[in-house]
């Protein structure tokens, strides 16, 4: 009986292990990949920025206008967002290269270039940007 007893202590004690061991797998991998992926880092960018935006929308009743340095400035110093930016003030993305923020209907568009640091036509066969819609 204590034998039976020992070994499916045992057992139960490996397979907590596993499972313990395989989550953080896992997280871990799952971190270190969205860590050193700059498309990834790019997409939570533009999603930050616009749901800053949407806040600062909330907030004011408008929209911050200008180009992207005048709306980088806004929100900085209404403490809004941390981002990164260039020497004039722009918001950049992973690459360097400062994203192309505009509003179309009311809502705001961002645009990141993307690894080839160039703005690309919609669907032409050197299109890797990448854009909040």
């Amino acid at each position: 009986m204590i034998r039976k007893k020992t070994l499916l202590q045992i057992f139960i004690c490996l397979l907590i292990a596993g499972v313990l061991i395989f989550l953080f797998v896992g997280i871990y991998s799952t971190h270190s990949t969205s860590h050193s992926n700059p498309n990834l880092q790019t997409h939570s960018i533009i999603a930050k920025i616009a749901i800053t935006l949407e806040n600062y929308r909330s907030k004011y009743g408008r929209y911050p206008g200008g180009e992207n340095k005048d709306i980088s400035k806004e929100l900085i110093e209404n403490n809004l967002v941390y981002l990164s930016l260039d020497r004039d003030g722009n918001c950049i993305d992973k690459w360097g290269t400062p994203f192309k923020i505009y509003y179309n209907d009311g809502k705001p568009i961002l645009i990141s270039a993307g690894s080839n640091r160039k703005f690309d036509e919609i669907n032409s066969p050197d299109d890797d940007d990448i854009r909040n819609y």
